[in-house]
C-alpha cells in the first residue's frame, strides 16, 4: 500500500493526477476483494525492495493486465514493459493464447509502449462498425 501511495503522489506531481491517500480498506476493496480465483498479483523486487506491483487476470485462454504501479526511483528499469514480458512468459508456460496488455492509447507517452509487442490486434469499435467490429492486426 505504501508503494501504491508513493506512485500516486509522484503521478500527481508529474502529470497532475488527482491525489488522495488510500486507506487499507479502500486498497483491499479495489485490488484484493474482487480477484476471485483468476486474479493474481505479480510483485517485482530489486534485491529485497518492492519496486513494482501488477494485477492480472489469468483465464484459460487469456491473460489480462489490470493495473500496474511502481516506484519512480526505479523507472529506469521500465517496470511496465518488464511486467508485460513476465506476463508473456506466463502465457507461454501455460499455453495461454492471448495477452491483453490493458488499456492502450495510440502515441500516448505512458501507454503507447504496449504496441511494441507483436502481433498486435486492435478492435475498432466505431459507430459505422458496431454490428461488425473490425479486428486489425499489425
Amino acid at each position: 500500500m505504501n508503494l501504491y501511495d508513493k506512485y500516486h503522489q509522484k503521478m500527481h506531481e508529474k502529470k497532475g493526477w488527482d491525489y488522495q491517500g488510500i486507506t487499507l480498506d479502500a486498497y483491499y476493496d479495489t485490488f484484493v476483494r474482487g480477484f476471485l480465483e483468476f486474479g493474481y498479483e505479480f510483485d517485482y523486487y530489486v534485491e529485497d525492495k518492492l519496486v513494482g506491483v501488477a494485477y492480472v487476470d489469468i483465464l484459460p485462454a487469456v491473460i489480462s493486465a489490470v493495473y500496474c504501479y511502481y516506484d519512480h526511483d526505479f523507472e529506469h528499469f521500465s517496470i511496465g514493459t518488464y511486467s508485460i514480458l513476465k506476463q508473456i512468459e506466463v502465457a507461454k508456460r501455460y499455453n495461454i493464447k492471448y495477452l491483453y496488455p490493458g488499456y492502450w492509447i495510440q502515441n500516448h507517452h505512458s501507454m503507447g509502449y504496449k504496441e511494441r509487442f507483436k502481433p498486435f490486434e486492435i478492435l475498432c469499435n466505431r459507430p459505422d462498425l458496431n454490428e461488425n467490429p473490425l479486428w486489425v492486426k499489425e
